[in-house]
């Protein structure tokens, strides 16, 4: 998993969390746009997808558009 260093990601009980479910953490180094560049991708496909029936019905989509990233290969 690669995150940044947020506070929510930054922590005794995430790193724990991460060790029980077997997956590796990756930070990206604060100040450098371009390792956040996965997650930026990632947001260039989502956003119109989560905004197709308006903003408030969003959350709809999350798990299914999930799961379609998750079987696309790179």
């Amino acid at each position: 998993m690669v995150t940044d260093k947020g506070s929510p990601f930054y922590s005794k009980g995430f790193d724990d969390y991460c060790s029980e479910e077997n997956t590796q953490h990756l930070q990206i180094t604060t100040g450098v746009p371009r390792g956040n560049s996965q997650v930026e991708r990632i947001y260039q496909t989502l956003i119109p997808v989560f905004s197709i029936d308006g903003s408030t019905k969003w959350y709809k989509f999350v798990d299914r558009s999930q799961r379609i990233l998750n079987s696309t290969s790179n």
